[in-house]
């Protein structure tokens, strides 16, 4: 039984990391959007194996493929006197990885938005989580109808 926890907790924490790592590199592709020069250096740097990231190499290459609907969902989500260019760069990273894990990965949407929340916490400012939150409950609100209540 033991062995069946320690694999849920690695599981979990191996999907933080991806989730984090995707969040960086995706940080990095605002700054450089070289897709191709970014990432192997990314994960050469971090010493991560890309065929055993599985999770991170879904996102990023939905990210690759499809940016600008992810953008446009982004944008969409957003207060209408906010949109892309107004937000912090890592607050954009953060939400592209949260709205591609739902949208696309349809990953658990309590389980996405929390993690896009602690993302916030350690990496941006301190008013950030609840704005991060607020956007992704207006994706639900938008997007995936009936959850939105339970978010």
């Amino acid at each position: 039984m033991q062995d069946l926890n320690n694999q849920k907790t690695n599981t979990k924490s191996g999907r933080h990391k991806q989730r984090t790592n995707a969040m960086k590199i995706i940080y990095q592709l605002i700054f450089n959007d070289d897709f191709e020069e970014v990432v192997p250096i990314y994960f050469e740097e971090n010493e991560i194996d890309r065929l055993s990231a599985t999770y991170l190499n879904e996102i990023l290459d939905i990210f690759k493929q499809n940016k600008s609907e992810v953008d446009d969902i982004l944008e969409n989500s957003l207060h209408e006197n906010w949109n892309i260019k107004r937000l912090s760069k890592i607050d954009l990273a953060i939400l592209r990885v949260a709205i591609i894990e739902m949208q696309f990965l349809k990953a658990p949407y309590k389980v996405v938005i929390n993690e896009a929340v602690e993302l916030a916490k350690e990496y941006s400012d301190e008013e950030s989580y609840g704005f991060v939150n607020g956007v992704l409950k207006t994706y639900l609100q938008k997007y995936q109808g009936e959850q939105s209540d339970e978010a």
